[in-house]
């Protein structure tokens, strides 16, 4: 064994062809999102975006719980599922994760889903230094 083994598991995927034009956009947080913000903005990226987006996927944390948020989305289709409460391990930080995977066309939607995704942090954590970031 060489360790070709890697990524056997996407052999069966007839994807191969149309990878070139694929793009992965992976966006971090800091901090909790606003549930209901993120699904709202989730609804709205489908709507205008759904055609560009092959996968979505994310771990989350939401404002106000200890609850990770699983967002698993294929084609125009996003599913967020919140798993049971976990007390985040001691000096975890609460970070949130999207990854979106698709035909990003230009770096415009691309700043147009970290700007979405900046915009569903809880803003109970000092929007002064959110905006500082950008």
């Amino acid at each position: 064994g060489h360790g070709h083994g890697h990524g056997r598991e996407e052999q069966g995927v007839d994807e191969s062809h149309a990878h070139a034009s694929f793009a992965s956009l992976g966006i971090e947080v800091d901090g909790a999102v606003d549930l209901e913000a993120l699904k709202a903005w989730l609804r709205s990226v489908v709507e205008k975006h759904g055609d560009s987006l092959v996968r979505v996927k994310g771990v989350l944390r939401t404002a106000g719980s200890s609850a990770r948020v699983i967002v698993q989305g294929v084609g125009g289709h996003i599913e967020v599922n919140e798993e049971a409460e976990q007390p985040a391990a001691s000096g975890a930080t609460a970070r949130s994760r999207l990854v979106f995977i698709g035909r990003f066309a230009g770096a415009a939607l691309r700043e147009e889903l970290r700007a979405g995704f900046l915009g569903t942090v809880a803003s109970a954590q000092d929007p002064a230094s959110q905006a500082a970031k950008m």
